[in-house]
């Protein structure tokens, strides 16, 4: 519609340069400028309201993208405190079974009856729906800037760091599970250093819970 109007008034303003008029020049020139007024107002206007409906469209999508964002953090932070869960448990030497872990007690001479907890970690950052609105160029629309550096921080940081720890504890875990198995007399050493790596994550895991905790906090402020 906006299209048809500058065409309307391109092809007037033309016409009234080429037409000629009985109350002189300056009547001519005058309805020249004013149809060229019209016509970079109705451009003017059209750009506006263009802008106002893509700043609409690209709000829409960030509200659904933090919507759908809380229920991914919601999800991590569920199963980082089992896993906690389980890792205390461990530590403490409370060998209360679980469906994710395996328990031995299978040490001969001179370690006996030695309980060890052997608790891997299979935990994976629900990060989809970022990587899908990263990929997509659409970080930019989050004027939130706090927000923003939050979730970039805890996608482009965060689970990454506490996906190394969990790494170096489960391949510590599967050295363990090899010398419990083969008999092997090492095996108290190495499972005095399992000890260690799971006290780091376990720490880990306190520090990415309160960080998805400061996330949700800054995503409800937007939302509202």
């Amino acid at each position: 519609m906006a299209d048809l109007e500058i065409r309307k008034h391109a092809k007037q303003a033309l016409k009234t340069l080429a037409k000629e008029d009985r109350k002189g020049p300056w009547h001519k020139i005058k309805e020249f400028f004013l149809e060229i007024f019209i016509i970079v107002f109705a451009v003017s206007l059209s750009i506006w309201l263009h802008g106002l409906s893509e700043k609409s469209h690209q709000a829409e999508e960030v509200r659904e993208f933090l919507t759908d964002l809380k229920s991914d953090l919601a999800a991590d932070k569920e199963r980082i405190l089992k896993v906690k869960k389980q890792l205390t448990i461990s530590s403490k030497g409370k060998l209360t079974p679980s469906p994710d872990a395996i328990y031995m007690d299978t040490l001969r001479q001179p370690v006996k009856n030695q309980h060890i907890y052997l608790n891997f970690i299979s935990r994976k950052a629900n990060s989809g729906n970022y990587e899908g609105f990263k990929s997509s160029g659409n970080i930019g629309y989050i004027h939130n800037k706090i927000l923003k550096r939050k979730i970039l921080k805890y996608y482009e940081q965060d689970v990454q760091s506490l996906e190394d720890d969990e790494r170096i504890y489960n391949n510590q875990m599967e050295k363990v599970m090899d010398l419990v198995l083969s008999e092997n007399k090492a095996v108290r050493a190495n499972a005095y250093f399992l000890d260690t790596y799971m006290k780091n994550v376990i720490k880990n895991y306190d520090v990415t819970t309160s960080n998805i905790d400061s996330i949700l906090i800054e995503i409800n402020k937007d939302l509202k």
